[in-house]
């Protein structure tokens, strides 16, 4: 008879925490968002401090790194609930989050 093999898993497991660093591309409405959380934080007097801090964000291409958490705490209330399938909701193209690769990792495995 034939053997019996177990089939590979899809994605690889991968071990992350809420520190780690994720990248989004934004869309309109994810940048709206932002906008408006970075202009609700105590401090934040003017557009111009906010789109400083924005700025920090910004990698290219309309993509931005945050920690997960940070970017939980941003979106969360925002990401859309289970039968919505209009994009225009979304604060992230095609509603995905890459996750960056631990800088800590290899000095881990080095020691």
């Amino acid at each position: 008879m034939g053997s019996t093999q177990t089939p590979a898993p899809l994605l690889a497991e991968t071990k992350f925490n809420i520190n780690h660093q994720v990248r989004v591309k934004l869309t309109d409405r994810g940048k709206e968002v932002l906008l408006e959380d970075v202009l609700s934080r105590p401090g934040t007097a003017s557009n111009a401090e906010a789109l400083r801090s924005i700025k920090a964000l910004y990698q290219r291409d309309d993509e931005y790194n945050f920690q997960l958490y940070e970017l939980m705490a941003i979106f969360g209330p925002t990401l859309p609930t289970f039968g919505t399938s209009n994009a225009k909701f979304y604060p992230f193209e095609g509603n995905n989050i890459t996750l960056l690769p631990d800088p800590y990792a290899v000095a881990r495995h080095v020691s």
